[in-house]
């Protein structure tokens, strides 16, 4: 008989994630709507058609395009995610595709930053479909009408990491752990990660990698987190990257904080 397929952890997240959800959520205590919050969606969307393409093609992209930005407007961010998705990783590679993924991810966002009781699996979720996004929209050579959305991407991508590293150090640092150490060190070194990534020596400037990574406080809560684990090699190596001259660091306030009381 053949075998139950397994399903895999991204497959997991997304499905917690997207459970159902009240918009009221996504609402202040007056009724008023919550701002987007480090919103990934692009800024000038593309206005809805004054004509309504479901009127008679109810299977076109452009009629679920519009049904998921009608949900996302309402605030049913589940429903808009699962919209949106489908378009763009299901149909073919265009711009109105583009502007689904980008607000896919801000969807997710949102259930992530604002849900109650919380929903970090939406983190988890992000990230692995905007890995999906870069290969499918942010081939090399990127099109030019698309760089500005593959810089999003590869900067969500960094910073759902730097959410998933925060996690796993705050966990520990609240008591709630039964292994504080082996969390704080997973912390450390996905923060130690990025760093690498974004942060080599003499990395181009503006490269989607490094722009606005904030390497000097990757590399400072790397070294926190090695610290609280006890890993001393590796909170060393941090320490001394900080005030390798290649780094460009070490005039930092963080590097000064760390030279004058190592954390």
């Amino acid at each position: 008989a053949p075998q139950p397929r397994a399903i895999s952890a991204a497959e997991t997240a997304l499905e917690a994630c997207l459970a159902p959800i009240e918009p009221s959520v996504f609402s202040k205590p007056d009724g008023r709507p919550l701002p987007i919050h480090k919103s990934v969606a692009p800024r000038n969307l593309p206005r809805l058609p004054a004509v309504d393409p479901c009127e008679d093609q109810r299977s076109s992209v452009e009629c679920a395009y519009r049904d998921a930005r009608v949900h996302f407007e309402e605030h049913r961010f589940d429903l808009a995610a699962k919209g949106f998705r489908k378009i763009a990783l299901d149909t073919e590679v265009t711009d109105l595709g583009l502007f689904a993924a980008q607000l896919e991810l801000e969807s997710l966002n949102m259930i992530g930053t604002f849900a109650e009781p919380s929903r970090p699996l939406c983190f988890d979720a992000m990230a692995s479909d905007t890995d999906t996004l870069i290969d499918r929209y942010c081939r090399k050579p990127v099109p030019v009408d698309r760089e500005d959305a593959c810089l999003t991407f590869f900067q969500i991508a960094r910073d759902v990491r730097r959410v998933r590293a925060e996690r796993l150090v705050t966990v520990a640092d609240s008591g709630h752990s039964n292994e504080p150490a082996r969390r704080q060190d997973q912390g450390g070194d996905e923060y130690r990660a990025l760093f690498d990534e974004a942060c080599p020596p003499n990395v181009e400037a503006g490269s989607p990698l490094s722009s606005g990574a904030r390497c000097d406080e990757l590399l400072f809560n790397a070294h926190r987190a090695y610290r609280a684990a006890d890993a001393r090699v590796k909170a060393e190596a941090a320490y001394r990257t900080f005030f390798d001259p290649r780094s460009g660091l070490a005039g930092s306030e963080l590097a000064k904080r760390l030279a004058a009381k190592p954390e």
